[in-house]
């Protein structure tokens, strides 16, 4: 199991934990230039994702979680990064601490896997996070597509329940939550193109109600935004490096309480 994050000269990775005797990462400093670095730092801890891991430049509990689309399955974690997650990635290692938060990317190993909430590696997982980032880490979960579905899919399996996702950011994404095992106390927000010609926007719709429907009473809604940019541009269904690029830096700071 590999643990890779985008290569930044400014990037500082000895400070960051919230445990002095947590695992320590092996690192080997990349050169200008390269995209990634290799950490060996979950040593198989984890069955079968490898990731691309935004390190902050700052000690923090705050954690973010992206699930990717269909497409993005594989063995190449830079195929994660076409989706429009490179700038995520990049801001959380540049030495800004623009996000204040780890940003975690798995990828799932075949064509024939999915973001399913019973998948035995999400404990292992929040376990990691235990162990490495923070005993009670502050988790947003986000995804594009297959990935946008896999947010409500988590949002089902009480294994989940503890523990707590603050928010969701979801990205053109479908399901129907039945039964609803965990409410999200920050709620979030989603976005999908109206028209979406692979997954419709009446699925999206559907996916946001099922979790209204059923979440707390005091907890806030999940919120759609049915994009019309996107729909104006023609973006149909690619509207992921959009939103990332100029919509995830404001929500995660909601979601996260980044400021407070």
């Amino acid at each position: 199991m590999s643990l890779l994050t985008l290569g930044n000269p400014k990037n500082r990775f000895t400070n960051y934990r919230r445990k002095p005797d947590s695992l320590v990462p092996v690192l080997d400093p990349a050169p200008i230039g390269t995209t990634s670095m290799t950490v060996s730092e979950v040593n198989g801890a984890l069955n079968t994702w490898d990731f691309l891991h935004g390190v902050p430049d700052i000690t923090t509990d705050r954690v973010c979680i992206f699930m990717h689309g269909d497409g993005e399955r594989g063995t190449d974690l830079n195929d994660i990064l076409t989706t429009g997650w490179d700038n995520p990635i990049k801001n959380a290692n540049d030495g800004s601490g623009i996000y204040n938060a780890h940003i975690l990317a798995p990828q799932l190993p075949a064509s024939s896997s999915t973001w399913s909430g019973g998948n035995s590696n999400w404990p292992l997982l929040w376990n990691w996070l235990v162990a490495n980032i923070d005993p009670s880490p502050k988790v947003c979960i986000t995804g594009y597509s297959l990935g946008g579905g896999g947010c409500y899919n988590l949002l089902e399996f009480k294994d989940w329940t503890e523990f707590p996702m603050w928010g969701h950011i979801i990205v053109a994404g479908f399901g129907v939550i039945s039964p609803l095992a965990q409410s999200m106390p920050n709620g979030g927000t989603a976005y999908h193109s109206d028209p979406d010609n692979t997954v419709s926007y009446s699925q999206g719709v559907n996916a946001n109600n099922s979790y209204n429907n059923q979440r707390a009473v005091d907890y806030p809604e999940l919120v759609l935004n049915p994009a019309p940019f996107d729909k104006d541009a023609g973006a149909g269904h690619s509207i992921a490096t959009d939103i990332y690029n100029n919509y995830f830096p404001g929500d995660l700071e909601v979601i996260l309480n980044i400021n407070q």
